[in-house]
């Protein structure tokens, strides 16, 4: 297994992944609406991970932002900026939900955050893929990325996630959640914000 820079090549196995994460119960437009899922955190992201094993095939990802002022050039966000208008416009003239109200939520609590706290890294996204779980690949590529957060100047990192995804491993590594919220109309679904020193973090990923 090898962790190394996320390649143009990986994006349909990632895209894969989160369409049978979020987006199973749409059929045949699961793959569309998972690629603009990838592509809405991708034009966010500043940098990426993959974990392939040996002959390449992708085991999982995680997609980080730097600090502000501290931004990097990324090839993968031109990439999908490029493309993501085009296809979420295609999703919406079949009359997809491809859940960017969701993104768009989770945005606003991290500025909400970002207001109170100051500016830190973020883990955009991290996913591992279902034959890869339970192996302790999430843990190394969050270090990963936390390591690299930390090469860019960031004393802070922030993740969000909700209450659909297994945010007790968060808290299990002393993350504080720092803010909360629900969203829309229903008061099951919650999203929640983590954050932590990175070079704690990185410590006891070691």
């Amino acid at each position: 297994m090898e962790i190394r820079t996320l390649q143009t090549s990986n994006l349909d196995a990632v895209a894969r992944e989160l369409a049978t994460l979020w987006y199973a119960s749409a059929g045949a437009d699961a793959p569309q609406l998972g690629m603009s899922e990838l592509y809405a955190h991708l034009s966010r992201a500043d940098a990426g991970l993959a974990a392939v094993d040996d002959q390449g095939q992708l085991l999982g990802v995680v997609l980080m932002q730097a600090p502000r002022g501290h931004e990097q050039p990324f090839a993968l966000k031109s990439y999908a900026r490029d493309r993501a208008d085009r296809l979420r416009e295609r999703l919406r003239a079949l009359g997809l939900d491809d859940q960017h109200w969701i993104l768009e939520a989770e945005d606003e609590l991290l500025q909400q955050v970002e207001h109170e706290r100051g500016t830190a890294g973020e883990i955009v996204l991290l996913v591992v893929a279902q034959g890869a779980r339970g192996q302790g690949l999430g843990k190394r590529l969050l270090r990963a990325g936390a390591q690299w957060l930390a090469e860019q100047g960031a004393s802070q990192l922030r993740l969000v996630t909700d209450d659909d995804c297994d945010w007790q491993v968060y808290e299990h590594l002393g993350m504080e959640r720092v803010a909360q919220d629900k969203i829309g109309d229903d008061p099951s679904l919650e999203i929640y914000v983590y954050q932590m020193p990175t070079p704690a973090l990185v410590k006891r990923l070691s």
